[in-house]
């Protein structure tokens, strides 16, 4: 599956294959409010800043993300096999927004995993 845009790409839902995923912005930024996964490979070019704001990116072989800027907001960025981030800036941080489903604060900071090389 292969999603591009000239400006801004927003995934509000969720996106899943059996095969692999390719996201790129060509002038913007990438922002997730979905959950995002593949049976293969994920690779997430964005010309500016990727956002991940709490959701879910698990390839189960590979995931590469490049951007200028990443910011996993209590997400999590997880493969299989080799994960690969080329950025200038990375903030993995917490997402401090209200859980209006369970009433509970999310307090866990973003999760980054591979099971194989991590680069």
């Amino acid at each position: 599956m292969e999603i591009t845009a000239d400006g801004d790409l927003v995934l509000k839902a969720n996106l899943s294959s059996q095969t692999d995923i390719n996201l790129t912005s060509h002038h913007g930024n990438i922002t997730q409010s979905g959950d995002i996964k593949a049976a293969q490979n994920i690779d997430i070019n964005a010309n500016q800043t990727y956002q991940n704001e709490g959701k879910d990116t698990i390839a189960q072989a590979n995931l590469a993300i490049t951007a200028n800027t990443v910011n996993n907001q209590g997400g999590q960025l997880a493969a299989g096999g080799n994960l690969n981030i080329a950025v200038d800036t990375l903030n993995n941080t917490r997402n401090d927004t209200q859980d209006t489903t369970k009433t509970q604060e999310k307090t866990q900071g973003g999760l980054i995993y591979a099971k194989n090389q991590l680069q």
